[in-house]
């Protein structure tokens, strides 16, 4: 019985050990995962390098050591810091020629032809979009229309909000430009 208590003993540490590999692997995945702070429309403007509406005209993917997506808008409103007629914002990931894949969780994706409103930051960041992707808005039937669903709008007051009931493009448009301009 003495050594089949022994016998026990030394088997245990490798199960441990395969638990607690197991343990860390779920926790590495996990702390990959995507993650950012939601930001009030405030704090988005006030982090806001340049803004622009626009169409969405060509994606391509880049080799930079890992794949990179490389979105071309055309500019219909420049809002903050646009001066030429297109943008070009670079996302981490994408499938290259050669087979090579990167998925990056909650990385917005584009369609040509699509209408964009962006505010963005002028660093290098694996999203150059405020907030990760809170600060882009596809514009829909209803009006722009963010990652979540909700509509960005213009209340009777005049004060944007995230949450609204859409609509009113072009107020829309000109009272960001108009925040956009006092944001010191």
């Amino acid at each position: 019985m003495i050594a089949k208590v022994q016998t026990m003993k030394r088997a245990l540490p490798p199960l441990m050990r395969f638990f607690s590999a197991l343990a860390l692997t779920i926790a590495c995945s996990w702390a990959a995962a995507t993650t950012f702070i939601d930001l009030t429309l405030d704090q988005m403007i006030a982090k806001t390098d340049f803004s622009f509406f626009g169409t969405v005209s060509k994606i391509h993917i880049e080799d930079r050591s890992e794949p990179w997506t490389v979105v071309t808008f055309t500019i219909k409103v420049p809002l903050l810091n646009v001066d030429g007629p297109t943008v070009e914002l670079s996302f981490l990931g994408g499938t290259l020629a050669t087979g090579e894949s990167l998925t990056v969780n909650l990385m917005p994706k584009f369609t040509e032809g699509e209408e964009i409103l962006v505010l963005a930051y002028d660093d290098p960041y694996a999203s150059p979009i405020v907030g990760f992707l809170q600060g882009l808005w596809r514009l829909s039937p209803s009006g722009f229309r963010n990652e979540e669903g909700l509509l960005l709008s213009l209340t009777t007051p005049g004060t944007l909000t995230l949450d609204g009931v859409g609509g009113q493009t072009e107020a829309i448009l000109n009272k960001l430009q108009d925040l956009m301009s006092k944001d010191p």
